[in-house]
């Protein structure tokens, strides 16, 4: 059997939740689900208890539906086959299927779609595998101190770029309250000015008037 489930597990597979069937029901248009997926992707049925199928859109009557006593008994058939065998023909699995990565039965490796691949006995790789396992530990703990490393350099990246946009802010900052102060003395050594001016002009205006008037 493949890593994929087989042909048998798929066909007695609820199309909503992807598991075994659980009391299975079946429409009229020919799907069948579990009763409370179906119940669930129904909703509200209309007046009439109708409500359409959620595969086909065809119209079914939810509440109506008997149970597939003879898709029941298939799905209880698959799930008493043991732990360790192939769900598609009940062998054990015996091969291992490198290509896959999967253990397999004998029937999967020599007629089934594992035929051709590359295959070695279960107890042999799992020796080999067990072998190579010291290695692949070592590969991950390295590859796990490499991510660690990446992450503090980015990390200390990341507080330059906001000590250094700190910095930049604190500058404009002082930049901008100085501009502002050379403003502010500005303008009041302009309304200063101007009033040295007036002043000057209305004394002068003054004393032009006091001449022609004598």
């Amino acid at each position: 059997m493949s890593a994929a489930p087989s042909l048998l597990h798929q066909e007695l597979s609820c199309p909503l939740c992807l598991q075994l069937f659980d009391a299975p029901v079946t429409a009229d248009c020919g799907h069948s689900f579990c009763r409370a997926c179906l119940s669930r992707a129904a909703g509200e049925p209309a007046a009439d208890g109708t409500a359409p199928c959620p595969c086909c859109q065809a119209p079914t009557w939810p509440q109506a539906l008997s149970t597939n006593l003879q898709l029941a008994r298939l799905v209880e058939g698959l799930a008493q086959v043991p732990q360790g065998h192939c769900e598609e023909h009940l062998d054990p699995l015996s091969i291992y299927c490198e290509q896959d990565r999967a253990l397999v039965c004998g029937v999967c490796a020599s007629l089934g779609s594992h035929r051709g691949h590359r295959l070695l006995p279960a107890a042999e790789a799992h020796a080999r595998l067990k072998t190579q396992l010291p290695q692949q530990k070592l590969q991950l703990q390295e590859a796990c101190t490499r991510k660690e490393k990446s992450v503090a350099v980015l990390e200390h990246q990341l507080t330059e770029v906001e000590q250094t946009v700190c910095q930049f802010q604190g500058a404009v900052g002082e930049q901008l309250g100085k501009m502002r102060d050379f403003l502010a003395a500005l303008e009041g050594s302009l309304d200063s000015e101007a009033e040295r001016v007036q002043s000057e002009a209305g004394v002068a205006l003054r004393r032009e008037l006091g001449s022609l008037n004598s």
